[in-house]
């Protein structure tokens, strides 16, 4: 880890911290850190006890950051905010991303049950505190799950090398989610439009236009057509406004649809189904799959053409 070698990088350039180049004698050099006799740490932490934090007498750890000083200035944690890494729209400390991106990695690894057929494997959505993976893992869930132990079993949730951990864990997500670069379309739909090396293509960028109608790829994408063709969505109801201007079709030939958004807030660990009933009396039905938490709003769209009245709820689980 510290070196930034060894994690499996989906033939990525992950970046790595220069800890390995500019502490010296690496290990030592932190891990050995001279601790005055009159310091609190003495014998605790640093010199030949190897220990980065220690527990003082009102029984909190502290961590020991002198060796960290001289280039990060006056720390008094490790778990400093450097970034949003996991991208929940909050900078917090680099041990509290590293480890929500290790919690959003984990819920889309399989349980650790054992099955003979290998395509009844899939991630549960629950955060994982442990992987155990089993050697028929199709090899999506065995290089992702390597990479959540590469980075678990550091203990350091990227103190030794924080852009080497966040870089693999963003890879393995990019990867099980099927977008490699994280721009919110899929890598698949990218690949059949622009090809392999779409991630440095411009035009295939989320808002990028590529066709007369000023229809961005985001929305081409979700109503799966070429981004490069014509706008027309033939009976799909669908219609695209330029400011009043309707771009695909006159309104006497558009049927359009109503739908209802059903937004809120979720923890990870947790998963999500939301409900509908057309009246208070009767029985609830399911309205969609189950939805892993993702630390973030989730966001879920339902047509409502027809539906005089509707009331939802979201179930959780736990």
């Amino acid at each position: 880890m510290l070196e930034g070698v060894n994690g499996w990088t989906y033939g990525k350039a992950i970046p790595s911290s220069p800890h390995a180049m500019v502490v010296s004698n690496t290990c030592v050099g932190c891990h050995y850190q001279p601790i005055a006799s009159t310091d609190p740490a003495f014998t605790l932490a640093g010199g030949h006890s190897t220990e980065m934090s220690y527990i003082n007498t009102n029984g909190i750890e502290v961590d020991v950051t002198y060796a960290c000083t001289p280039c990060h200035g006056n720390l008094t944690t490790f778990d400093f905010p450097v970034a949003d890494y996991n991208g929940d729209g909050i900078i917090e400390g680099v041990q509290t991303e590293v480890q929500h991106l290790l919690d959003k990695l984990s819920t889309l690894l399989p349980p650790t049950n054992y099955y003979a057929d290998a395509t009844k494997y899939q991630g549960d959505g629950l955060v994982k505190t442990s992987i155990s993976t089993q050697t028929n893992w199709p090899a999506k869930y065995l290089e992702a799950g390597y990479n959540w132990q590469f980075v678990n079993n550091d203990e350091s949730h990227g103190v030794h090398n924080a852009a080497y951990a966040v870089g693999l864990l963003k890879a393995s997500i990019g990867d099980l989610i099927g977008d490699s670069n994280g721009d919110g379309l899929p890598d698949s739909w990218q690949i059949a439009y622009f090809g392999a090396g779409f991630a440095t293509n411009s035009a295939a960028a989320p808002n990028a236009i590529n066709n007369t109608a000023g229809v961005p790829n985001w929305m081409m994408c979700a109503l799966g057509l070429d981004p490069h063709g014509a706008f027309t969505v033939p009976g799909s109801g669908t219609i695209y406004l330029n400011g009043t201007n309707i771009v695909n079709g006159a309104t006497n030939t558009v049927t359009i649809y109503t739908a209802a958004e059903i937004s809120f807030n979720t923890q990870i660990g947790v998963s999500y189904q939301i409900q509908g009933i057309n009246a208070l009396t009767g029985t609830w039905q399911n309205i969609s799959t189950n939805m892993p938490g993702t630390g973030g709003s989730i966001s879920f769209l339902t047509p409502t053409k027809g539906v005089p009245q509707m009331f939802y709820r979201v179930m959780h689980t736990p």
